[in-house]
C-alpha cells in the first residue's frame, strides 16, 4: 500500500538545520503554525508543535548573531514601509489570552477550548515574531544606508 503525502507530511519532512538563515527558519515556524490551527488530528498538531518547537530552538540561538552579509540586500529598502509588522490582537481576544494564559498556570490540564486559545495565542505571537524578524532594518538616504530605529 503506498503512502499518501499531504501538505502536513511535506511540513514535517521540511529540512532545516543550524546553517538555515533565520529568514528561512521564520517562514518555517509561520508554516508549521498555520497548518497546526487548522488541523482536527491530534496527531498532526503532536507533530507540528515538535517542528515548531525545534524550529524556534535553532532560531532562538540566531538572535543575537550578527545579520548575515547575504541577508543585508534583502533587509535593506529604499524608502519606509508603509506598513510595519505589529502585535495588536483585538482587545477582547487579549483579555481571552491572559485569562486562559492565567487558568493554565493554576491547573495541570487543558480543555479543547484553552488549547484553542492558546493556539491563536501561539499563531498570533509567531506570525508578530516572524514578521518583526524579517521586517527592513537598514534604508538606503542621501546620506548612504542607515539603520532603521525602533
Amino acid at each position: 500500500m503506498a503512502t499518501t503525502l499531504t501538505p502536513v507530511h511535506a511540513l514535517l519532512t521540511l529540512p532545516f538545520n543550524h546553517a538555515t538563515d533565520f529568514t528561512e527558519l521564520a517562514d518555517n515556524c509561520e508554516r508549521f503554525v498555520e497548518v497546526l490551527v487548522e488541523s482536527d488530528d491530534p496527531a498532526e498538531k503532536f507533530a507540528l508543535c515538535g517542528r515548531l518547537y525545534a524550529c524556534l530552538a535553532i532560531l532562538k540561538q540566531t538572535l543575537h548573531e550578527p545579520v548575515p552579509d547575504h541577508l543585508r540586500e534583502y533587509l535593506t529598502i529604499d524608502s519606509f514601509p508603509e506598513r510595519l509588522p505589529e502585535f495588536n490582537p483585538e482587545s477582547d481576544a487579549l483579555c481571552r489570552y491572559c485569562e486562559e494564559l492565567t487558568q493554565l498556570t493554576m491547573q495541570n490540564s487543558l480543555t479543547a477550548q484553552q488549547r484553542r486559545v492558546l493556539e491563536d495565542l501561539l499563531f498570533d505571537l509567531v506570525g508578530y515574531f516572524s514578521d518583526r524578524l524579517k521586517a527592513p532594518r537598514w534604508m538606503r538616504t542621501a546620506e548612504g544606508v542607515v539603520e532603521i530605529e525602533g
